[in-house]
């Protein structure tokens, strides 16, 4: 079996790292089907990245092939399960078990979970008890504040010792960029 395919075993344990244009997001979400279609439940499933952006794109990508197997005819599943690995000829279980994902994921309380780092930490946070002493925390996302307060600290230990390491370091650093 390909590593590709490997990837895509709800058996296997894996790590998927790759450039940009590489496939991810259809490995990832290929995945997700090869789970529900062993019979995870939705609910079951997190499936995490780091933007909004990606995480949109898997779940309209789910939603629209889920959709695409709910009414694709017998050789439309067999094709698009046997390109995720899944050999479904003579196999009308399965084939009516990847017809009905759509219907699963839709009708599942809860739900599968598509989020980012930050939302995901965020939502934890919020479920948190007050005895726990973190409700009403809230985890910074606005990186651009952050940087600025990093860069005024910084500058502000450069400039009270002008002469010293840190000072020249940075006076090294600007002058190369």
């Amino acid at each position: 079996m390909n590593d590709s395919l490997r990837a895509l075993d709800p058996a296997a344990s894996v790590v998927v790292e790759a450039c940009a244009g590489s496939g991810k997001t259809w490995t990832l979400v290929s995945r997700l089907i090869r789970l529900l279609l062993a019979g995870v439940a939705p609910g079951e499933i997190l499936a995490i990245t780091y933007t909004r952006k990606a995480a949109r794109e898997i779940d309209e990508r789910l939603q629209h092939w889920l959709g695409e197997l709910a009414v694709s005819d017998d050789d439309g599943v067999i094709g698009f399960l046997a390109d995720r690995g899944v050999d479904a000829r003579g196999d009308a279980q399965l084939i009516a078990r990847a017809r009905g994902l759509f219907e699963l994921v839709a009708r599942a309380r809860p739900g599968l979970t598509i989020n980012t780092f930050h939302g995901w930490f965020s939502s934890l946070l919020g479920a948190a008890p007050l005895s726990a002493g973190l409700g009403g925390l809230q985890l910074a996302e606005r990186t651009a504040r952050l940087r600025e307060q990093a860069w005024a600290t910084l500058m502000r230990r450069a400039g009270s010792a002008p002469d010293g390491d840190l000072a020249q370091t940075v006076r090294w650093l600007l002058a190369q960029a």
